[in-house]
């Protein structure tokens, strides 16, 4: 994985284009948070209340909570909401990888597991 943090000299750069001052740049570029309704977090396997502000959530990615709100309505549906930002990504290109596991079926299912994962936790 590799952190999507901006680095001190990204941050400046970011200052110069349209932030006052660098203690106010966001330690992420924008587009890196995502937010997550109630019909996503249910497709995810997640009730109200199973996340937490900096729990940490694995999407082949990994984000920390930065907000969750949860609003009870008279006479309607409980509504939850979630903001994850982006810390870290691991990407590789799909065609090459489509290649690799047409030769997998020949390796033992512990040997393709641990090349899947020795990239994705670099």
């Amino acid at each position: 994985m590799v952190s999507m943090a901006r680095t001190p000299q990204e941050k400046e750069e970011a200052v110069n284009l349209s932030l006052p001052t660098l203690a106010s740049a966001p330690d992420y570029p924008y587009g890196l948070s995502i937010s997550l309704g109630d019909a996503e977090l249910a497709k995810l396997g997640f009730e109200i209340g199973d996340l937490a502000i900096d729990d940490m959530v694995h999407l082949h990615c990994m984000a920390v909570v930065t907000s969750t709100s949860h609003n009870a309505v008279s006479g309607g549906p409980d509504c939850c909401r979630v903001e994850l930002q982006i810390t870290h990504i691991s990407a590789e290109d799909e065609n090459e990888e489509n290649e690799e596991n047409d030769t997998v079926e020949d390796k033992p299912m512990g040997v393709a597991r641990k090349n899947i994962s020795s990239r994705l936790y670099k």
